[in-house]
């Protein structure tokens, strides 16, 4: 307990800097920080909002939310509209992109790391997450999911019950590395295309559709170790490994 309380005050001395250059027009007391009991705090089209029941609402046209800090139970809904949100920080709290091309950005290193679900909704959505999506913690799972339309998503590694998962649509997801077999991507139903750097145990799952899965560079193999294993699922798939026994692809 002595090494987290460490932890979150030096987060919170560094989101403290950030706050003042994101929150602007607030007083003193406005700026200070959120810890995980405490209410969100995020601006919408650069008007300082907290959560109402746990909540932070965009409008129906294109927003711009900023939120330096998100506990678990809060949410933010970006609901209709072109979006674009970015959470500095997360203990446990939810995204809703909603409908729309949205950008979800979460995670602003060197501060403390993310956990949390974010979910793009119905459109062309593009999530980036700047830590690995961690799913071994006490708020819960940590997981990407694009949702229906042809997404993009981003995240260095899932461990530990991480996941991303690209639901309807042609999906492009870059993991750098897939480290646990509790672990796993999910390209979901249409033609995607899957890169992964390494894959150290856990499974890479191309879903229905003519799936490309390979290396981070167009044309590498995919590095399996550990156990991990690739699953093209319905459809013509490519699947670049090494070793190429690592996965059930129609073409290797």
């Amino acid at each position: 307990m002595a090494t987290i309380t460490v932890s979150a005050a030096r987060g919170r001395r560094r989101l403290a800097l950030f706050a003042a250059a994101l929150l602007t027009g607030t007083g003193a007391a406005s700026l200070a920080l959120a810890t995980p009991a405490q209410a969100a705090v995020c601006t919408v089209n650069g008007v300082p909002q907290t959560d109402v029941n746990g909540t932070v609402n965009g409008t129906s046209g294109n927003d711009t939310i900023t939120c330096v800090f998100l506990s678990a139970g809060e949410t933010i809904n970006g609901l209709a509209g072109n979006d674009e949100i970015r959470v500095l920080q997360s203990y446990g709290g939810t995204v809703e992109g909603g409908d729309g091309d949205d950008t979800v950005t979460v995670g602003s290193p060197p501060l403390p790391g993310w956990t949390g679900v974010v979910r793009g909704g119905p459109g062309n959505d593009y999530l980036y997450s700047a830590y690995g999506l961690d799913g071994f913690t006490p708020l819960g799972p940590a997981r990407l999911e694009g949702g229906d339309g042809d997404d993009i998503i981003t995240t260095p590694e899932a461990i530990r019950g991480g996941k991303v998962l690209g639901g309807g649509g042609d999906d492009t997801v870059n993991v750098d590395e897939i480290q646990d077999r509790a672990s796993d991507v999910s390209g979901g139903e249409g033609s995607d295309t899957v890169r992964v750097l390494r894959l150290s145990a856990g499974t890479v799952h191309g879903d229905a559709g003519d799936d490309l899965v390979e290396g981070i560079s167009p044309g590498a193999a995919v590095t399996v170790r550990d156990g991990g294993f690739v699953h093209g699922g319905a459809g013509t798939d490519t699947c670049r490994t090494s070793p190429t026994r690592a996965n059930d692809c129609e073409n290797h």
